[in-house]
């Protein structure tokens, strides 16, 4: 078996031949191979060091270069101070990019010559030994050896795949032979580089991290490609004049040496990218092995490998009971991953759009070689749903919610390429998948096309439908966590997210319930998205992810405390209203509320608003943080005092970006965890501070002067606002700085509603003023003022649940629409739009197969109407758990129903049994259950294998990281119960999200619109009645 056929050899050679498109494509490759053509033997064998000499991305990503630190350019991240380096001019000598000086002081190469042993050889001011050279007062060496030891080798490697990639499209000996150079010297290197023993990273930042040439993640797109070179370039040693005397022995060293150690690399972890990729490469290198006992292995790991005990100590990560960067969760098979790591929408674990995009591709390249082993993924449901979830997100058309680790302050937006998605429509003939085909960028592109059969799909309209579905309407992500807002139409759009996921799951934020606005093509309130850079340092942990910079509220000036998600208790979307409410009162151990209502309200076409009610209940200071877009800001009514003149938010006498408030990360060399794991607010990182006591009825205003695109906030009283600049990322596209407003209210036991209007705008805002007309503890009802009329509010918490009535009244004071959301109705002029009862039902049966439900309606709830129930939100719950599913079919009559979830699968868990606990209260799993530590699981539902038996489960608990410790996990049922047929050991079990019994919930709602005649029309999803 091999990575490319005779006839895609043929076909892009036919192609090169032939087509303009792909003759380009080949001339940027040979162009670049033949810069190796001139190179001579020696040197290229020569070019590549020997596996002790350490490597790094970069010289020092903290405090830049020893002169010009970051430089006037603010070189952020990885890139800190703008290093530039060619090995093959200097090999040994990095240059700033700010002074254009070079580093180190000394002769490497001489240095390195002599065995890395004369410490005469290390002269000047800035010598290094390979090991780096530091300063006095830094706590961080600067490795300027081992970053040109990096760059070389990223230098050689793309070199090998360029040459490769050219013998492989014309068949010149001459790329093949300069090829085989490399691989030869490679073979005697890559099976003793070890990062964990060579690297800055594993020796400064985090003991224990592993690699091979490059970290553990990066060696995954590493160890394919040198695996790919090897299935090509090996065709080249018969007829080669060096290599071909010695054929075998020749090509046992390269295979030995490259291809075995790629596999024994990632089956001793380290090649070990996020999801997806390092299986891949272990599939890769299988393939390439030409062993079929290799390939057998490498595929029974990739779907059913489980339990693995990690080996990465990786950094000091381990808080609250959990580590957020355990890489033997990454190790569990594709037939574990699709229910343990993935959520419903196809969306993995790790929260970050970005990096669950790569998930995607990583799976689709993996499903592609798996088939010709006959292995089926792409028949999969939650397979299939993978190629949805980033469309699913998109916000008007431009942007998707930067998520964690992922976009940037001015933007977001993920999706997969053409070639992704030729090879998936090729394998499903998905519509959706189609549509999304047709709409790419078709042709020749790039490497990878040239090896291509082109197909582009006619439109279907049973995939743009779905598109449609997908993207033009509010829409609830349940299993991932995230809530979207959308109204208008083209250049009118807005859209507001919510997210209330898992926090903190590796490329995460602690970002619980955050908020973010989008509209007229831009982010209006941005998250500040990816950080500088992701590995370990102060910046990204204290501040980017921390929750104070986020768009949500900050309890006792620190950063929240759990991870497990919010619980949705409203989504409604009904004529001109859209609005989601989310609890997670756990975020904070001493919270007893934490809860968000969010709605989005059309006025008119190109007039809309947001309404923003966040309730908190415990502790003594409730920050509500947001920040909105670069631009010109401005505030009024109220008086904001003068900056202050020194330090930060944290105090007048502690600086910018000072550990204050969190001991155990302060110190930067005997710090005992990792930044990611800081407790505390990140409140030095707020400067220019200004402070007011506001009244209600004060207003902040974001703009961009150049096309007139504003955010006009309106706020009720707090007991403090603070105003002051944070700044994003310094990374290119970036601003340089964002307007923070922080509306405060401290006390004992302190109870907090922050009320919040945001109103975008082309050139002018529309809302004159906002009124508190009623507030307590659990109700509080607003009047808004606007060009069309009069909005009143009413939004209550009672004992059933939530309700909001919305009265529009227009400028002569008559009523010309109302809404209701929940059971209630308020008289407003006489009139009320009134919900008398409920609509809920219990869960009798549970399908699987076909994603449905049996119910049985609750005698006090309202009739079912199956029509108007359709694409609403099922909130399903029992004491402990709840999850939402959009409901897509429903069918029956009087009290029976059965209600379709369209592909959702309920499936949340599958593990092996490896015990039954005495008396039938639960069992034992070998099987890394990851997400149990945030109670992912508490109150779900544990089947066997042939869903015979539904046992409700209380909790499932998962053993402590411990390094070399495999992660076994006790799932505890709620009593005891009769195991003794289908819970055998080794059997395979599962969790479901809910089971029969749980209470399944509708929101009901019912819109009033004043008819020409003076009578209402009303549109519900039940009964609803409209009293005059």
């Amino acid at each position: 078996m091999k990575l490319y056929s005779p006839d895609q050899i043929e076909l892009a050679r036919h192609r090169i031949a032939d087509d303009p498109s792909a003759k380009k494509i080949a001339n940027g490759t040979i162009t670049r191979a033949d810069e190796w053509l001139r190179r001579d033997d020696e040197l290229i064998r020569n070019l590549m060091p020997e596996a002790t000499v350490p490597r790094t991305w970069t010289v020092n990503f903290v405090t830049g270069c020893p002169i010009h630190g970051s430089g006037p350019k603010g070189f952020g991240g990885y890139a800190q101070g703008g290093w530039q380096h060619d090995p093959f001019e200097s090999k040994w000598q990095v240059t700033c990019g700010v002074g254009g000086e070079s580093y180190p002081s000394n002769d490497f190469g001489a240095f390195y010559d002599g065995g890395m042993v004369d410490r005469d050889l290390l002269t000047g001011d800035y010598p290094d030994d390979g090991w780096g050279w530091k300063s006095e007062d830094s706590a961080y060496r600067h490795w300027f050896i081992a970053y040109c030891c990096n760059s070389t080798w990223q230098a050689v490697v793309s070199g090998l795949s360029d040459l490769a990639h050219a013998y492989l499209l014309t068949g010149n000996v001459e790329y093949g032979h300069k090829g085989l150079v490399i691989l030869d010297r490679l073979s005697e290197v890559y099976p003793d580089l070890n990062y964990a023993k060579q690297s800055m990273y594993a020796l400064e930042f985090s003991p224990g991290y592993t690699g091979k040439m490059f970290d553990l993640i990066s060696e995954s797109g590493n160890a394919r490609k040198l695996c790919e070179a090897v299935d090509i370039l090996r065709e080249a040693i018969p007829g080669d004049p060096t290599y071909g005397a010695t054929e075998e022995e020749t090509r046992r060293k390269i295979e030995s040496g490259i291809v075995a150690a790629s596999l024994e690399g990632v089956y001793q972890g380290q090649v070990r990218s996020n999801y997806g990729g390092h299986q891949e490469a272990l599939l890769l290198a299988a393939i390439v092995s030409n062993d079929e006992r290799e390939l057998d292995r490498a595929v029974e790991w990739v779907l059913n490998n489980t339990g693995e005990a990690t080996k990465l100590k990786e950094m000091l990560t381990h808080f609250d009971g959990y580590i957020f960067r355990d890489k033997a969760a990454h190790a569990e098979g594709i037939n574990f991953a699709l229910d343990n790591l993935i959520f419903r929408e196809g969306i993995g674990w790790e929260s970050s759009p970005s990096y669950n995009n790569g998930w995607v591709v990583h799976l689709t390249n993996i499903a592609e070689m798996l088939s010709p082993l006959g292995v089926n993924l792409w028949d999969r449901p939650k397979f299939r749903r993978m190629y949805r979830w980033a469309v699913e997100m998109r916000c008007i058309d431009e942007f998707i919610p930067a998520v964690g680790d992922a976009g940037s302050a001015t933007g977001c937006m993920v999706g997969l390429g053409t070639g992704t998605l030729r090879k998936a429509y090729r394998a499903t003939r998905d519509p959706f998948i189609g549509e999304l085909l047709r709409r790419q960028k078709q042709g020749l592109y790039d490497y990878e096309s040239l090896f291509q059969k082109i197909e582009v799909p006619d439109a279907n309209k049973d995939g743009l439908a779905e598109l449609k579905q997908l993207t033009e309407k509010s829409h609830l992500m349940g299993g991932y966590g995230l809530a979207l807002l959308r109204t208008g139409k083209g250049k009118e759009k807005v859209a507001a997210s919510v997210y209330y996921g898992r926090a903190a799951t590796e490329h995460a934020h602690f970002d619980k319930l955050n908020l973010e606005l989008f509209a007229y093509g831009k982010k209006l309130i941005p998250d500040l998205g990816y950080p500088e850079h992701a590995a370990e340092g102060d910046r990204p942990g204290v501040w980017t992810k921390n929750t104070l910079a986020h768009a949500t509220v900050v309890v006792d000036g620190r950063r929240q405390d759990t991870q497990g998600p919010g619980k949705v208790k409203q989504f409604v979307e009904s004529e001109g209203l859209s609005l989601v409410e989310i609890d997670a009162p756990d975020t904070y151990h001493h919270t007893a509320e934490y809860r968000r209502t969010v709605a989005l309200v059309d006025i008119a076409p190109d007039v809309k608003y947001v309404l923003d009610l966040f309730r908190v209940a415990g502790g003594s200071q409730h920050d509500y943080s947001v920040h909105g877009f670069e631009g010109v800001f401005q505030t009024g009514n109220t008086e904001f005092s003068s900056p202050q003149e020194s330090g930060t938010l944290a105090g007048e006498d502690i600086p910018y970006g000072s550990i204050y408030d969190d001991p155990g990360v302060a110190d930067p060399v005997r710090k005992s965890r990792s930044y990611y794991t800081y407790r505390g607010g990140g409140y030095s990182y707020l400067y220019d501070v200004r402070r007011t006591r506001p009244g209600d009825d004060w207003w902040a205003d974001w703009r961009d002067e150049t096309d007139g695109v504003g955010l006009r906030a309106t706020f009720l009283s707090s007991d403090e606002a603070i105003h002051a600049h944070g700044d994003p990322p310094r990374k290119p596209g970036n601003p340089k700085q964002l307007d923070y407003l922080l509306l405060r209210n401290s006390g004992e036991h302190v109870n907090s509603q922050f009320v919040s209007i945001y109103e975008p705008y082309r050139e002018t805002h529309q809302i004159q003023s906002v009124k508190k007309l009623y507030q307590d503890e659990k109700c509080i009802a607003l009047e808004i003022r606007h060009q069309a009329g009069t909005d009143t509010i009413r939004h209550a918490i009672g004992t059933l649940g939530s309700s909001l009535t919305l009265t529009r009244s227009d400028l002569d004071g008559k009523i010309v629409k109302m809404h209701q959301i929940g059971p209630g109705g308020e008289v407003e002029e006489g009139k009320s739009l009134a919900i008398e009862k409920a609509i809920c039902a219990r869960i009798v049966s549970v399908d699987p197969a076909t994603s449905s439900v049996e119910v049985e309606r609750d005698r006090e709830s309202q009739p079912f109407r199956a029509s108007g129930l359709v694409r609403n939100i099922a909130r399903i719950h029992n004491t402990t758990r709840t999850c939402c599913y959009t409901i897509q079919s429903v069918e029956g009559k009087g009290r029976n129903f059965t209600i379709g979830f369209g592909s959702d699968a309920f499936r949340i868990g599958r593990f092996v049994i490896t015990g039954r606990n005495a008396g039938g209260s639960g069992l034992t799993t070998k099987t890394n259950l990851y997400m149990a530590a945030q109670g992912y699981y508490r109150g779900c539902w544990l089947t066997d294998k042939d869903h015979n038996l539904w046992l409700p489960v209380r909790d499932v608990l998962i053993t402590p990281h411990q390094p070399g410790v495999r992660r076994d996990a006790q799932i505890q049922l709620m009593g005891n119960h009769e195991m003794e047929s289908g819970f055998d050991q080794g059997d395979i079990a599962y969790l479901y999200d809910f089971g029969p019994g749980d209470t399944l919930d509708i929101e009901p709602y019912a819109t009033a619109v004043l008819r020409a005649e003076g009578t209402y029309r009303v549109r519900a999803n039940g009964r609803a009645e409209m009293k005059q």
